[in-house]
């Protein structure tokens, strides 16, 4: 078994979850990779260049992949899964982790920023974000939001397992998105969320995620015969 971690908005693979998740799972004698998704540059970035560099990622690992994604990463992971099963890809998405993940961010980008600010952001042609990495505000372009409209964020089916963390009092991202996404998937069970007392960061919850994670990465392991983590 093999990792993909992939980060949120503004983020990097320096983040402190980045780094908390990666060296756990290669303490534990695995693979993780960790691309920066800050591509073509943040200023340029668009959802369609993340996809792109997420799948030269996986055609790198080998074996059955579980990729964990934090926030707007979380609706990457989704993502990418949904576009390797339409283009019937070989499946070699085993499961998903998703912390905090993005559902529904076309909708949030306009009642973040307001109808006004939309209007503005698409008159100047950019708008300035808080990067965490850089430690200042940088320009990112209009044409981000126009490639998200590209995506369906919402309603997302799910035929692999995932296991899902939300911090009931997330500011950013609702709980109710989570909420959502896995009442849409109780049919096939496939879906568990687990809800902590924590905001969007899930900073104060990492220990609790990883002893979840460990428990249902042990049971994929088991399940495919593979290398279980102790």
């Amino acid at each position: 078994m093999n990792f993909l971690y992939l980060h949120g908005f503004a983020s990097s693979p320096q983040s402190r979850k980045a780094r908390f998740f990666s060296e756990k799972i290669e303490a534990m004698g695995w693979q993780c990779l960790v691309p920066d998704l800050n591509v073509p540059s943040f200023e340029t970035l668009s959802l369609s260049s993340q996809i792109e560099l997420c799948l030269q990622c996986i055609a790198k690992l080998e074996g059955p992949i579980i990729v964990v994604g934090s926030s707007m990463g979380g609706l990457l992971a989704a993502l990418l899964e949904q576009h390797l099963r339409s283009n019937n890809s070989a499946p070699k998405i085993a499961a998903l982790i998703l912390l905090a993940p993005g559902f529904g961010i076309t909708k949030r980008w306009r009642q973040i920023i307001g109808e006004d600010g939309m209007r503005e952001w698409e008159k100047s042609g950019s708008r300035l974000f808080f990067h965490y990495k850089a430690n200042q505000e940088l320009p990112l372009h209009f044409a981000f939001t126009q490639d998200l409209e590209h995506y369906q964020t919402d309603d997302f089916k799910i035929d692999i397992p995932v296991l899902v963390f939300h911090g009931i009092d997330d500011q950013t991202v609702p709980v109710e998105h989570a909420r959502q996404f896995t009442t849409l998937n109780q049919v096939t069970e496939l879906v568990e969320l687990v809800e902590l007392d924590d905001g969007h960061e899930l900073g104060n919850s990492l220990e609790t995620i990883w002893q979840r994670s460990r428990q249902f990465i042990n049971s994929l392991s088991t399940a495919s015969d593979t290398k279980a983590i102790t």
